[in-house]
């Protein structure tokens, strides 16, 4: 069969909870057809598997990085791996080329070099203030700079988790994605920003009550 119905047979297996198979999140099912149908189905869908060389795959993820970023990169060569391993799972006896393709090789991410200077800083905080937008967001934003936490873990933050008195924010496990609980500690600019907040919305359970 075709690189492409190899591909929506593994879709389907990793949907299927009559599979047995271990099942993928819906989220990470969606991200996996998206990656396909966006950056592998051109190229490979009607490839039979024996016909996608390495050289040609390689190719193809030299050009996804250098288009489309690192992410895109190491999903794509993640999908191809998968989908062979699949069909080799049902019986296709064929060469997988995502094996031979290091991941490290064409995709390396590379570390901070620097933090940002305290100019660059105060440019940051003074441009954020001249942006048409809410104060609440504002604020929102400028809390997320001051504790280094994502937008996920804001919007999801609830006035349960803040310690005002130990100056502490504490993250549960679950929402961790190394499910381990997670304690952020708050400067006193921090928790001033927290107090508006919290002014702002006082009938609510969730620090930030507006869309990020």
């Amino acid at each position: 069969m075709s690189f492409g119905r190899w591909t929506t047979r593994y879709f389907e297996f990793k949907s299927d909870a009559k599979s047995g198979a271990e099942q993928l999140a819906y989220s990470t099912l969606s991200l996996r057809r998206s990656i396909y149908n966006r950056i592998l189905a051109g190229p490979f869908a009607k490839l039979n598997l024996d016909e996608i060389k390495l050289v040609a795959l390689g190719e193809l993820h030299d050009r996804v990085k250098s288009e489309r970023g690192l992410g895109p990169a190491v999903h794509a060569r993640e999908l191809v791996l998968q989908v062979y391993r699949f069909a080799a799972g049902k019986g296709g006896d064929v060469d997988n080329p995502a094996e031979a393709l290091a991941r490290k090789a064409y995709a390396t991410f590379v570390l901070r070099e620097r933090n940002l200077s305290r100019n660059e800083i105060k440019a940051l905080f003074d441009g954020l203030e001249q942006t048409g937008t809410a104060p609440t967001l504002r604020l929102a934003v400028r809390f997320m700079l001051l504790t280094g936490v994502g937008k996920g873990d804001v919007i999801s933050a609830t006035w349960s988790e803040v310690g005002w008195e130990r100056a502490q924010w504490s993250i549960p496990a679950e929402r961790m994605k190394a499910a381990k609980p997670h304690t952020v500690y708050l400067a006193e600019h921090a928790l001033d920003i927290l107090t508006a907040l919290r002014t702002c919305f006082p009938s609510s359970n969730y620090v930030q009550s507006q869309p990020l």
